[in-house]
Parts: C-alpha cells; structure tokens; sequence
C-alpha cells in the first residue's frame, strides 16, 4: 500500500482527495447529492444555512439539478428565498444548464426514515457507476425551471454552451423543441463556433440532425 511519505502513490492521491471532498462539501450537500430528500428536509427545519456556496461557485441549486431528484430541487427551489436561479458557478454554468446536461439520469426516490436516513425503492435502475441512478423520462426539472421558475434559458456558461447547444448533444427532440418553445436562440453558437447541429453531429445524435 502507498503511504503519502515519499512517493507519491495512486492510493495517497485518492487518500488527499477524500479528505479535500470530506473538507468541502457539508453534510447538506452529501444529502442532495444522494438524494435523500427526508435528510435535506431536517436540515432545513433545523435552520442549516441553505444559502451557502461550494468551492466551484455551485449553489445548492446546482448540486441538484447535477445529481437531479425533482423534488430537491422543487423543495429547494420552494423555501430558498435568496436563491437566485441564474446563478453560475466559477465555470458559467447555471443549475439550468447543469439539469440539461445530466438529463438522461435521474435520482431514484427514496423511503424516508424518522432519522432522516433512507432506504432505495427497487427500480429499474441505469447502467451506471452511481447505483443510485435510473433511465429518466421527461424533464420535469427543466420544465419546473423554465415554466415556474422562469429562468433564463439563453445564459452560456463561459465557454459559450447554452442550455439548447448542451440539448443538442444529449440527443432529445422533445427537450430540444421545448427550449425552442421557450425562448431559445436556434442561431446561437458557442466561443469556438460550434452550433447545434455540430453537437448534435458530435455525438452521434441523428435524430437531432434530422430534426
């Protein structure tokens, strides 16, 4: 086994990450990004501070909408009244950017407990690393963000990506259409040129191409 004496191993460098990870994201933040929405709901009747930013920049918003469970981010979204829903992080990204990239996957609901732990319902569950991951259908967050909400759906992070550009690469027509409803740029291109059809092309997507 490696030790952080000396040479520098693969073991020590996953033991300081931990420790960086254990450093910087509170309890609240574990709870949301593993969805346990019973364990988030305690924190916040025990008046833990839900205005707080990670070291990226990240509002709790964004946490979870990255690891989405729909209503974290409703009940978030719903007793949050600071929370500014076009927020960016230190890399441009806003929550409703984030729920577009991470849409093909949802969080698996959970059983809540009296002690604010949980217990995962049996699911058709994704091939995924997280276990905790599902196929998703439909965008109930994007929606939620966009209809309710009313966030801005043109707002590129830094590199120039919007929400329709990230569409565009996941491959879904209906979500592509629905930000076009919206309000969405068609024409927009991200800093080093790219449209929608070079994402979409990009990454395989024939149905977005023929769309």
């Amino acid at each position: 086994m490696g030790t952080c004496n000396g040479k520098i191993s693969r073991q020590c460098v996953g033991l300081v990450l931990r420790k960086l990870f254990r450093s910087k994201f509170s309890k609240l933040t574990v709870a949301i990004r593993e969805g346990n929405l019973g364990l988030v709901k305690q924190y916040h009747s025990q008046n833990v501070n839900f205005n707080q930013i990670l070291p990226n920049g990240d509002t709790l918003l964004h946490v979870a909408a990255k690891y989405p469970s729909f209503e974290i981010v409703k009940f978030i979204a719903n007793n949050i009244h600071a929370l500014k829903f076009n927020d960016r992080n230190y890399l441009g990204d806003t929550p409703l950017l984030i729920a577009v990239m991470n849409n093909k996957y949802e969080k698996i609901d959970h059983k809540e407990r009296p002690d604010g732990s949980s217990k995962n319902n049996k699911g058709n569950k994704a091939d995924m690393g997280d276990k905790n991951m599902t196929k998703k259908e439909g965008f109930p967050i994007i929606e939620y963000l966009v209809k309710v909400k009313t966030v801005n759906v043109n707002l590129a992070e830094n590199r120039g990506f919007t929400p329709f550009l990230a569409a565009c690469a996941n491959g879904d027509p209906k979500l592509v259409q629905f930000l076009l409803d919206n309000g969405a740029n068609y024409k927009v291109k991200s800093k080093d040129g790219q449209t929608g059809m070079h994402r979409a092309a990009f990454y395989g997507n024939e149905e977005i191409i023929i769309y």
